[in-house]
């Protein structure tokens, strides 16, 4: 009776959050254009509910994607500045972007970085109701041609909710071109964008055949 013949597993993962923020970004943004579509009373698949949502998907879209970039950041200090990470990580995601860029001097957009972590820290730390208000005079005959399209939401909304009109596509495009010169310059071996991890497994058939 032969003996049982045994086989060594070897199996190794590297897990990356970066890259799971950044697909997440994608699903939130898409499902975001799509609801925004079922708000035109024209076409077919016209649902005034669902189009509702657009703005929360768009919102939380936003959010990972300043997750995103923060995490990325994180990954290439610790590369860049091994011993002085520890310090380096309780820095704002500005502080840690300048202090990246300067090092691998890297020229970027700093309004498109802040206004992304703007409306992060909008969300995060909001800590009492915003009200504005807005008071006007108008000919009878204006009032009524324009009383079916009223809103009080263009004027009237907060900082973060103006962000919400902003190009989601234009944005990633213009941070991921910094965040890829971060990259190459720096010689990290991880993207910004990919898989969100990476196997490798061998197996090993002890004995012979």
């Amino acid at each position: 009776m032969s003996a049982k013949r045994k086989v060594q597993l070897y199996q190794k993962r590297t897990m990356s959050p970066v890259q799971f923020l950044r697909q997440t970004c994608s699903f939130l943004f898409e499902e975001s254009r799509k609801r925004y579509k079922l708000g035109d009373p024209k076409s077919k698949f016209f649902d005034p509910y669902l189009c509702e949502g657009w703005q929360k998907f768009k919102a939380a879209g936003f959010v990972f994607l300043a997750f995103w970039v923060e995490a990325y950041l994180n990954y290439a200090l610790s590369a860049i500045f091994p011993k002085l990470y520890d310090i380096l990580e309780k820095s704002s995601p500005m502080e840690k972007l300048e202090c990246v860029c300067q090092e691998l001097e890297i020229k970027y957009d700093k309004s498109k970085f802040k206004s992304l972590f703007d409306f992060r820290n909008d969300l995060a730390h909001g800590k009492r109701p915003e009200t504005k208000e807005e008071n006007n005079e108008m000919h009878l005959d204006k009032f009524q041609k324009m009383q079916e399209n009223i809103s009080m939401d263009s004027k009237l909304e907060s900082r973060w909710e103006s962000y919400l009109r902003n190009d989601e596509e234009k944005i990633i495009k213009h941070l991921e071109c910094v965040l890829d010169k971060i990259q190459k310059n720096a010689k990290l071996e991880f993207y910004a964008t990919g898989g969100t991890d990476y196997k490798l497994y061998s197996a090993t058939i002890e004995g012979h055949l």
